[in-house]
């Protein structure tokens, strides 16, 4: 069960690993310990206690201006019975209706996060979006582009096995087909109706030269 209590701001812990912002932005930090200098008061942060560690996974924000600038002791805040994991999982879709509004790095972040996930991840797209409220096109896009990375969910691709048949750029843009890179000589079906010639025959080559008759 969910309860209401001030805790010790020394006591919380903020951890990289939990905060699903791109970056703190400062500026609303200091507007923030300007008003509690003033005597505003600020929604209750969540956390999560796992028995022995409170676990910030909402309100990063106002603990950093509360503790580091407006010179507060304790700060009232929702506390919830988990483990870091579960801080994780909250602050994930923490700001979706209130708060400083996420932006689109903040919002890729999350993505990127969950997407490296394979428990998140195999949550599936509806569960994800629901939870993040980030839209399911956007997830898509996202993931795709993650996907076609050098660092994806899967093994990267074993090294190609050199085949009889491998393609050749030649410096017009062309492109050749040869036989084996061992081979000195290139067949010249690709090259259309034009007769050519190669005056420089490199198969084993990035490019190869090619001057007309």
């Amino acid at each position: 069960m969910n309860e209401m209590k001030e805790i010790e701001l020394r006591s919380i812990v903020l951890d990289e690993d939990i905060q699903a912002r791109y970056q703190l932005d400062m500026i609303v930090v200091g507007e923030y310990a300007a008003a509690m200098k003033d005597g505003a008061q600020f929604p209750p942060v969540v956390v999560f206690f796992d028995g022995s560690t409170y676990w910030l996974a909402d309100g990063f924000h106002r603990v950093t201006a509360a503790r580091d600038y407006a010179g507060l002791m304790v700060f009232p805040a929702e506390l919830h019975h988990g483990t870091k994991r579960d801080a994780q999982w909250w602050a994930l879709g923490a700001n979706r209706d209130y708060g400083l509004r996420r932006n689109s790095a903040d919002l890729k972040k999350i993505a990127q996060r969950i997407y490296f996930d394979p428990e998140w991840f195999g949550k599936g797209q509806s569960e994800i979006a629901r939870h993040t409220m980030i839209p399911r096109q956007t997830l898509s896009r996202w993931f795709a582009e993650f996907a076609s990375c050098s660092v994806g969910r899967s093994k990267p691709p074993a090294t190609a096995q050199p085949t009889r048949s491998t393609r050749r750029t030649s410096v017009s843009g062309r492109l050749y087909r040869c036989p084996s890179p061992n081979r000195n000589r290139c067949r010249r079906g690709l090259l259309g109706r034009n007769q050519h010639r190669l005056s420089r025959l490199r198969c084993g080559a990035d490019t190869l030269k090619i001057t007309k008759q």
